[in-house]
């Protein structure tokens, strides 16, 4: 139980993070990067808390799709060896 809330809160803080850095970048005031980045904190935390499931079932298909595709790709040959 206390694992999941740290995640949870991690992943708040990181998605907060991130979309502060965002707005500084795009050279928001102070203010409004704040905002943006609360905004995200909030909405991420909620959406962690409630859809866990969903992203552990889409982590799970993505890494056996990447990894199903990387299995049939052909590798190019060096140059000279035919």
């Amino acid at each position: 139980m206390i694992l999941g809330t740290i995640a949870i809160i991690a992943g708040a803080a990181a998605a907060g993070g991130a979309a502060y850095g965002w707005a500084k970048k795009k050279k928001t005031s102070n203010g409004t990067a704040v905002a943006a980045g609360a905004g995200s904190a909030a909405v991420a935390g909620v959406a962690m808390a409630y859809l866990w499931p969903l992203a552990l079932v889409g982590g799970a298909v993505t890494v056996a799709y990447l990894w199903g595709r990387s299995k049939g790709e052909q590798k190019a040959l060096p140059p000279g060896s035919s």
